[in-house]
């Protein structure tokens, strides 16, 4: 997959706002008709950035200058990989599609689940230069907790404090998507990002010391 014609050059760096762009909720433990512990993870869509490759600059004034150059695709853990470990918020990317502008993209397991590489051929016109790009894309994640108890849901608070007790990780994934040009890429654009099914929020929360002592002990004891 290539990035759009010159006609429609992207800029350097797209500003997602950290849009919701997933929410999944998952059981961490349950006993009937006592209490349930959840766990919601929020995908933030931080945005993208065109990253820089390789640029060449052809001096022969009549011969093209041909290069293969291999690209990699992967995903990148920026800060809280002890987070993921207990977690496992990077996995939420796989098979993600999200839509921003007049966008779609849809995250395949090659970008995702391991490293792929692939071969991208290049030609450079006689006195000209080119730029090789890769597409990053941002992501935060935020993990929560909703305590059914007493009747109610509960959102996990701070320990004798204001706030949400969340963990939080980010990362990114190198995309199979590239573009070329002749000169460099520039700027900032926001984008306008599609959010997508949120069905719960961080509303009726109960300070962390106040919640039942399983669920006290069970978040403790994995490092809320």
């Amino acid at each position: 997959m290539t990035a759009p014609p010159p006609t429609a050059a992207p800029k350097l760096n797209g500003n997602g706002k950290g849009v919701i762009v997933k929410q999944t909720m998952s059981s961490l433990y349950c006993d009937p008709g006592d209490e349930a512990l959840h766990k919601v993870i929020d995908t933030h869509f931080d945005g993208y950035e065109w990253v820089l490759l390789k640029s060449y600059d052809n001096t022969d004034p009549t011969e093209n200058l041909t290069d293969t150059y291999s690209m990699s695709t992967d995903r990148y853990i920026t800060s809280g990989s002890d987070v993921n470990k207990q977690w496992d918020f990077v996995s939420e990317v796989n098979g993600l599609s999200i839509k921003y502008d007049d966008t779609s993209k849809t995250f395949n397991d090659y970008e995702t689940k391991s490293q792929s590489h692939y071969n991208v051929n290049i030609k450079v016109a006689p006195s000209s230069k080119l730029y090789l790009y890769q597409k990053r894309y941002k992501f935060t994640a935020k993990v929560w907790f909703i305590l059914d108890a007493w009747g109610s849901l509960w959102t996990v608070g701070n320990w004798k404090s204001s706030g949400v007790a969340e963990k939080t990780g980010t990362y990114y994934v190198d995309s199979k998507e590239h573009y070329t040009q002749s000169s460099p890429l520039t700027g900032t654009k926001d984008l306008s990002v599609t959010q997508g099914t949120v069905e719960k929020t961080q509303t009726n929360i109960k300070q962390f010391q106040d919640c039942t002592r399983k669920c006290q002990d069970y978040l403790h004891n994995r490092g809320v």
